[in-house]
């Protein structure tokens, strides 16, 4: 199957971690093999298991989980718990799917047979993107090293435990977001083929049966590809939903750290900076959303355009309009488009919305501090 080849490397890096099952083809069919049931059982038994220890240890901290001391004297205990379930639901969701990625890649399989014999050859790989993730969440972790290294005389246990939970939150985040920028990004060049392959077809003598035939099998094929993104859609989306809710709490958080130590409010000790951090990992968040947004909405515009090829065909007389009617008829009613299981849509103006929602949150707390400095002062 050319997408079993197209995402060979993606999908072993995801296998490792649990996110992809480990499969096999028997006889032309997409299975998930023995050792790929065990397997996943074993990383999501081993993670969960990791996941409470680590839980005890943070809720069980004499003083709190204080790693980086903020203006308010707080800890790292929400957002540490935070991101171990948003880890914990990740893997899980993409496990108890297994059979159904399978199934999504089967479908695929089948239907890159014609395009290959049409002559599609293009594959949808991301490295650049990768090694620039990568390269931002090692930045990430050395910058948060950096500030524990100097915030303290020695490196305490709690340290060591909060750079292992960012590690693990970065790489499963990470991880997910390229798994599913490749599978979506190979979607869109096949969608892309087809509508151009389409385009041709429409562009030709549709009296002829040859090419009525032909604009008939490119619809259907793109109504395969939109069942296949909706199958997508449903699987993904409580992970998405529970990465955006983590991801939403952190660039909240974060941003209204690195707000207060540019003031520098009463009480604030320079020693206490942590500036640096915040940005970090503002910027990592970020880098990430946009990742799965700008992957979502490609595949989305790619879906929709077929109406816009499809509408040209009125011209060409009403035998026609049928199918393009039915066609254009559900497409309207069920536009392609992915959700964080139904709460919000999440495409490219997702980021606006994100960005709109953490200032406004950010206005409020910047106000509720600075009424509780004016009560503090009187």
């Amino acid at each position: 199957m050319k997408i079993i080849k197209d995402m060979k490397y993606v999908n072993f890096a995801g296998q490792v971690f649990g996110l992809v099952p480990f499969y096999e083809v028997k006889r032309g069919e997409l299975r998930i093999s023995l050792r790929g049931h065990y397997f996943t059982y074993f990383i999501n038994i081993l993670l969960f298991m990791i996941s409470l220890a680590v839980s005890w240890v943070v809720l069980n901290s004499d003083s709190g989980f204080s790693v980086f001391r903020n203006l308010e004297g707080s800890d790292q205990t929400t957002e540490a718990l935070f991101c171990l379930i948003s880890c914990n639901i990740i893997i899980f969701v993409s496990s108890t799917n297994s059979r159904r990625y399978c199934g999504i890649l089967q479908e695929i399989g089948k239907m890159d047979a014609f395009l290959v014999a049409k002559g599609f050859t293009a594959a949808y790989t991301c490295y650049l993107l990768t090694c620039f993730l990568i390269i931002t969440a090692a930045g990430l972790l050395y910058t948060a090293y950096y500030y524990m290294d100097m915030l303290s005389d020695h490196f305490h246990y709690h340290q060591a435990i909060l750079l292992g939970i960012y590690s693990l939150q970065l790489l499963i985040s990470n991880l997910y977001a390229i798994c599913l920028r490749v599978l979506l990004g190979n979607i869109s060049k096949r969608i892309d083929f087809v509508n151009g392959q389409l385009e041709i077809s429409t562009k030709s003598d549709l009296a002829v049966e040859s090419n009525w035939r032909q604009m008939s099998y490119h619809i259907e094929m793109l109504c395969k590809y939109r069942y296949v993104t909706d199958k997508i859609n449903k699987s993904g989306g409580i992970a998405m939903l529970s990465y955006m809710s983590v991801a939403f709490y952190i660039l909240t958080k974060q941003s209204y750290m690195a707000f207060m130590t540019v003031v520098q409010p009463m009480g604030f000790e320079k020693r206490y900076d942590i500036l640096g951090l915040s940005v970090a990992w503002i910027f990592a968040e970020f880098v990430t959303i946009a990742v799965i947004c700008s992957a979502c909405d490609g595949v989305a515009s790619e879906a929709n355009n077929t109406g816009q090829i499809l509408a040209r065909v009125y011209a060409k007389g009403k035998d026609y309009q049928d199918i393009v009617d039915k066609f254009l008829s559900k497409s309207i009613k069920q536009e392609v488009q992915f959700t964080a299981y139904g709460f919000f849509s999440i495409d490219n103006t997702t980021l606006f919305k994100i960005f709109s929602a953490v200032t406004t949150y950010l206005v409020i707390l910047i106000q509720f501090k600075q009424l509780e400095d004016s009560k503090a002062e009187e």
